[in-house]
C-alpha cells in the first residue's frame, strides 16, 4: 500500500482507542493541580475521579450527590447520554457508547451501607451496558481475585455483586494500588464487561508522583461504533505546507523516472508514492498542531519543583529501615512544600499577567478566556418583553438626529 492510506488507516485506529485514567485524590489540591498536567501529558481521553478536591467548571465534569465520584471527559467531548447526578456514591456517564461508572465508598460506610451500595449500582449497571466500574469500589474489601493476600467479609460481598453480572476484574498482578508508611493494599479497582476485556485493555498501574496515597491507573477502551451514524472521515492530517509549492521541482521530481507497472492496480499505487515523494522534494511537510498544550501555570521552575519532589520520595521510600529515614522523609516534605508555593506563586503570576493584558488589550486573551468560560455553561434566551426592552433600550439608546443646520455649527 501506499503511504497515505496507511497514514489514514493509523489515524482511524487511535481514533478508535480511548485511554482513560483512574485516581482518587485524597481532595489534595496539590494532587488536583499536578493530575490536571498528568492528563496532558499522558494524553488521557477520559479520567474517573474519586473524592477530587474542586470541579472543573470549564470542563465535561460530572459528579454524583456527594461530590466525592467525578467523570472528566477531558477533551471536552460532550456526553451522550444525559447523566443522572441523583445516586449517592456512584455516577454514570456514556461516552463512545460505553458507560463509565465512578464509584467511591468512604470508610465511614458500615457493612450494611456498603451492601446497599452495591445492590443500588448493580440495578443501575444491568440497564446499561457495555460498561465499566472503577473507583474505590472496596473499602477495606480484600479478595485474591484481584491481588489481595487474603479474602473478607467486603470482598466477598463484592464477589457476590460481580457473578450476577457479566463482568470481569481488569486489575492484573499484585502491585499495590494505596500504598502509605504503614503499609500497602489493593482498593481500587476496575470491572468492566466482558465484551469490553475482549478487545485489550491495557491495564497498567503507574508510579509517578502525584501527591496522593493512590497510584495512578490507566487503561484503554475500543469505542464501539453508534448506530445509525455515518463512518468518520478521516484525511491525511500531516500534509505539506502549499505555499512552498515549486511547480517545476515538483513535475521534475515526479517524473524522475518512468512509471513501470503491471496492472491498473500496481499503476495507481506507484503514482500515488510518486506524488508523495515529489511533495516532499518540493514542499515541507506541516507541523502537527499542539492539541494538549500544558496547564497554563506549568513552566520549568514548576517541573523541576517536581523532579525534585520525585527523588526525595525515592530516597525517602527506599530508607524505610535506615536510620537517616526521619531526615529523608523530612526532605521529602520540604520539597512537597516547595512544590505547591511553586505552583500557587506561578498561577498567581499568571493572574497578574491577565490583568494587565486587559488594559494593553481587552479584546485579546482576556476576552478570549471569558468568552469560553460563558459559553460551557448553558444559558436560556431571555423570553419576558419587559426584560428585552429594557436591554435593547439601554444597549441602543433613543437619540433625537442631528439636522444639517445643527451639524454645520460643529464644523
Amino acid at each position: 500500500m501506499c503511504c497515505l492510506p496507511r497514514e489514514e488507516e493509523q489515524e482511524q485506529h487511535c481514533q478508535k482507542r480511548m485511554k482513560v485514567l483512574q485516581h482518587n485524590l485524597n481532595h489534595c489540591e496539590l494532587a488536583h493541580d499536578l493530575l490536571t498536567q498528568t492528563v496532558i501529558e499522558m494524553k488521557i481521553d477520559l479520567a474517573i475521579f474519586a473524592d477530587p478536591y474542586t470541579r472543573l467548571k470549564t470542563q465535561a465534569w460530572v459528579t454524583d450527590a456527594t461530590g466525592k465520584a467525578a467523570i472528566w471527559s477531558c477533551r471536552n467531548r460532550t456526553f451522550e447520554d444525559q447523566v443522572d447526578s441523583t445516586q449517592r456514591w456512584f455516577i454514570r456517564a456514556k461516552l463512545g457508547n460505553v458507560h463509565f461508572y465512578s464509584v467511591y465508598a468512604p470508610p465511614s460506610l458500615d457493612i450494611n451501607e456498603f451492601t446497599d451500595l452495591l445492590d443500588r449500582l448493580v440495578e443501575d449497571v444491568k440497564e446499561h451496558s457495555p460498561c465499566v466500574i472503577a473507583g474505590d469500589v472496596p473499602v477495606n474489601a480484600w479478595a485474591v481475585d484481584w491481588g489481595s493476600k487474603k479474602t473478607n467479609t467486603r470482598g466477598t460481598e463484592l464477589l457476590r455483586t460481580v457473578s450476577c453480572l457479566d463482568m470481569v476484574f481488569l486489575n492484573r498482578g499484585t502491585t499495590p494500588t494505596f500504598e502509605t508508611d504503614n503499609g500497602s493494599s489493593i482498593i481500587d479497582l476496575t470491572i468492566a464487561s466482558s465484551n469490553i476485556v475482549r478487545r485489550g485493555n491495557d491495564w497498567t498501574v503507574h508510579n509517578l508522583f502525584n501527591e496522593s496515597d493512590h497510584r495512578l491507573i490507566s487503561w484503554t477502551v475500543t469505542r464501539e461504533p453508534a448506530k445509525n451514524r455515518s463512518p468518520h472521515k478521516t484525511t491525511n492530517l500531516r500534509g505539506w505546507n502549499a505555499n512552498k509549492f515549486d511547480a517545476e521541482l515538483f513535475q521534475e521530481a515526479f517524473n524522475s523516472e518512468p512509471i513501470v507497472a503491471n496492472s491498473a492496480h500496481e499503476e495507481t499505487e506507484e503514482v500515488m508514492r510518486r506524488v508523495a515523494l515529489a511533495c516532499d522534494a518540493t514542499m515541507t511537510r506541516k507541523r502537527p498542531k499542539n492539541e494538549h498544550p500544558p496547564m497554563y501555570w506549568w513552566n520549568s521552575d514548576t517541573a523541576k519543583s517536581r523532579q525534585e519532589t520525585v527523588q526525595a520520595r525515592r530516597k525517602a521510600t527506599r530508607a524505610r529501615k535506615k536510620p537517616n529515614y526521619r531526615e529523608l522523609k523530612e526532605s521529602h516534605r520540604a520539597a512537597r512544600l516547595k512544590l505547591t508555593k511553586a505552583i500557587k506563586s506561578s498561577k498567581a503570576h499568571c493572574w497578574n499577567e491577565l490583568l494587565e493584558e486587559v488594559y494593553c488589550d481587552p479584546w485579546g486573551r482576556p476576552y478570549k478566556v471569558v468568552l469560553k468560560k460563558v459559553k460551557i455553561q448553558p444559558q436560556s434566551s431571555p423570553t419576558c418583553l419587559d426584560l428585552l426592552d429594557r436591554i435593547v433600550t439601554n444597549l441602543f439608546p433613543h437619540t433625537t438626529p442631528v439636522t444639517s443646520a445643527q451639524s454645520s455649527r460643529y464644523r
